[in-house]
């Protein structure tokens, strides 16, 4: 029976992710990645959304029958796992693509002359 929310999840996610990808990509909310393809962004906005429909059966089963779908120290963990969630997603949202400018980064292109198209754009 604990295995139930990660089910439902894992189908509402299924179930989303075609839709979120198809809005996201009409939308043009995309971002390069170091190929300089497009990719969706914010596609983490999928976890959140299949989580939060996941609960509603699932919290309808806790109390129409009374069984115990969740464990009794759930509660604080799904609070803080949500906020986390919640407060990283309107900050990926509206904010530039970031430079590919970290200490790894910086590193591998001076040791190996390589640079990243994303390097090339920020950087010449």
């Amino acid at each position: 029976m604990h295995a139930l929310p990660f089910l439902l999840a894992l189908l509402s996610a299924a179930v989303l992710a075609p839709a979120v990808l198809h809005s996201l990509q009409a939308g043009d909310h995309t971002r390069p990645n170091y190929r300089e393809r497009p990719l969706p962004f914010p596609f983490g906005v999928l976890i959140v959304a299949a989580a939060l429909i996941a609960l509603i059966p699932l919290v309808l089963l806790a109390r129409l029958a009374g069984s115990e779908v969740f464990h009794p120290e759930l509660l604080p963990i799904a609070l803080y796992a949500l906020g986390v969630a919640m407060l990283g997603l309107p900050g990926s949202a509206g904010v530039p693509a970031p430079c590919c400018c970290s200490a790894w980064c910086w590193a591998r292109r001076c040791s190996s002359g390589w640079a990243a198209p994303s390097h090339r754009r920020c950087h010449g």
